[in-house]
C-alpha cells in the first residue's frame, strides 16, 4: 500500500481477490488507467502519469511506481506538501479493492444495524467516497436526491435524522496535530424509524 516502502504492486485487502494494482498498473489500456487516477485519486495529471506508467511497463514494486510517478509530475506540483504519488496509490487501491461499489451497500448495512435512537458516523478521505455516503445519507434521511436544489424535495419516511447540515472538517490544530486528517469528512446520523 505504501509508497515510501518498497514491495509488490498488489494492495489487495482480501488475499483471495484476482486483480490486483499490477494488474491494473501493467494490463489496462492507458486511457482506462488515466480514468482510474482522476475518478479514484482526484489526479490532476492522471493522463500525464498513465503515459509515463505504460512506457515504464512493467514496473513491479511499489518504489518503482513511486519513481515514476513522481519524474511525471510537473516540477512545481512535486515541491507542493505531500508525496507525489499519494493520489495515484489511493486511485490504485480503491480501484483494486472496489471500494466504491461496496460502500453504499455497507452504509446500509450500518444503518440496519443500530437500534432506534442510535447515532452513526462516517468518515469519507475522498470526494468520491463523500458524494456517496452524502447522498446514501440523504435518502435514508428521507431527502429526495435528485431533485434540483430549486424544486421542493419529495419526503420519504425517514429512516436517519442527519444532525448537521454539513460534513464536519478537522480544525486547524486537528490538522496540524494529525496532517492525514486534513481531507477527512464527518458526517453523523441518528436512527429514528425502521
Amino acid at each position: 500500500f505504501s509508497y515510501r516502502e518498497n514491495g509488490p504492486l498488489d494492495m489487495r485487502m482480501n488475499i483471495n481477490s484476482k486483480i490486483t494494482a499490477y494488474t491494473i498498473v501493467n494490463e489496462i489500456p492507458k486511457e482506462e488507467l488515466a480514468k482510474v487516477l482522476r475518478d479514484y485519486g482526484d489526479e490532476r495529471f492522471s493522463r500525464r502519469i498513465a503515459d509515463a506508467i505504460f512506457a515504464a511497463r512493467p514496473i513491479k514494486t511499489t518504489k518503482e511506481l513511486s519513481s515514476v510517478i513522481s519524474d511525471a509530475m510537473p516540477a512545481q506540483s512535486r515541491r507542493s506538501p505531500g508525496h507525489p504519488a499519494r493520489r495515484s496509490f489511493q486511485a490504485l487501491r480503491i480501484a483494486v479493492n472496489s471500494e466504491l461499489e461496496i460502500l453504499e451497500t455497507s452504509i446500509k448495512q450500518a444503518i440496519d444495524n443500530l437500534k432506534l435512537g442510535g447515532r452513526g458516523a462516517i468518515l469519507s478521505y475522498h470526494s468520491g467516497e463523500d458524494k456517496i455516503v452524502k447522498r446514501t445519507l440523504r435518502e435514508f434521511a428521507g431527502l429526495n436526491t435528485t431533485n434540483s436544489k430549486y424544486r421542493p424535495e419529495i419526503q420519504k419516511k425517514p429512516v436517519i435524522e442527519l444532525l448537521a447540515t454539513k460534513a464536519e472538517k478537522p480544525s486547524e490544530s486537528e490538522t496540524l496535530a494529525n496532517p492525514r486528517s486534513s481531507s477527512a469528512l464527518l458526517r453523523v446520523f441518528e436512527k429514528v424509524g425502521e
